[in-house]
């Protein structure tokens, strides 16, 4: 496992945690799609990557990775996958989803930027 590629991964994951709206948009590339774990919609821009978590981040989120995988696809590009548990706060009432998650890495431009993200909540 590529250790570059794992940091890299973690970064989403230690955004959300912090809270930090910036840290987590500027992972995303400008064309990146994005499907949301709360959210059926496509989203395809930063602008609604950006209002995606807005709404999320006002939930505290705290993410802890249960089961994951790093899969290189070439030098410029890798797939970080996985499960993941996600403690949330809304309206009052703390709850925690188990969700999956793909994210699709590539180097742009000498930056590192998630050009796909898919979560989804694991079917019972």
């Amino acid at each position: 496992m590529n250790k570059d590629f794992l940091e890299l991964g973690q970064r989403w994951f230690e955004c959300i945690n912090r809270n930090d709206l910036d840290g987590v948009v500027g992972l995303y590339d400008d064309r990146a799609t994005f499907h949301p774990t709360l959210s059926g919609e496509f989203i395809q821009n930063t602008k609604d990557v950006r209002r995606y978590f807005v709404r999320f981040l006002s939930m505290n989120p705290q993410i802890i990775v249960v089961k994951f995988d790093l899969r290189e696809l070439l030098e410029t590009a890798f797939v970080f996958s996985g499960v993941m548990n996600i403690d949330i706060a809304e309206n009052g009432e703390q709850s925690t989803i188990h969700a999956r998650f793909t994210f699709v890495w590539k180097l742009n431009e000498d930056r590192w930027r998630i050009a796909h993200h898919h979560n989804s909540v694991v079917p019972e």
